[in-house]
Formats: C-alpha cells, sequence, structure tokens
C-alpha cells in the first residue's frame, strides 16, 4: 500500500540541511526499499528547498509514520507540518495500470 508524504520545512530551522544530511541521507539509503519515489519541494526549480515528498510503501499509516519519523530531519524539527495521503498509482512512468 502507497502513503504520501508531504512535508514543509520549518524556515527557521533550515540549518539542519547543512549540519544532519549526511544522517539524512544515510537514513534514506537504509529505507530506500520502502520509498517508492522521494524528492525536494521548491517554489522554482532553482529555488530553495522548502520541503519534501515522499511516498512509501507501508502496510498502514501507522507504519508509514514510523518510517519518515526515523528521519534525522524529521527527529531535529526540520519538518515543521507534514501531511499523509493514502496513494492509489493511476500514471506511472508514462503508462497506465493494466
Amino acid at each position: 500500500m502507497a502513503w504520501m508524504v508531504m512535508f514543509d520545512d520549518e524556515p527557521t530551522k533550515l540549518s539542519l540541511r547543512a549540519t544532519h544530511g549526511d544522517k539524512h541521507s544515510a537514513y534514506v539509503r537504509s529505507v530506500a526499499p520502502r520509498i517508492l519515489c522521494s524528492g525536494s519541494l521548491r517554489q522554482t526549480p532553482d529555488g530553495r528547498q522548502t520541503g519534501a515528498m515522499w511516498v512509501i510503501d507501508a502496510e498502514n499509516r501507522e507504519e508509514a509514520e514510523a518510517i519518515f519519523q526515523g528521519d534525522p530531519f524529521f527527529k531535529e524539527g526540520l519538518r515543521a507540518n507534514v501531511r499523509i495521503w493514502h496513494w492509489t498509482k493511476g500514471v506511472w512512468d508514462g503508462r497506465l495500470p493494466g
């Protein structure tokens, strides 16, 4: 089951990217088999990062929450707001399902 998680970053804590970036990257690598896709969010292609989006493969919402809550960026307070939705794949890689 897929869960889309949108993170808004706390503007006053953006320095956490630099101080915990290596730990964040290591954590994402450790849970990568459970992350269907992820990436940073920006207002424009050359703008600063304002958040992130992950699509997590988990049996239920609680399991998805446990996965992102282990991220150092979440633990250290970079993520100011988190929204979670169950996500059903529609078009993927230019193809419709079935």
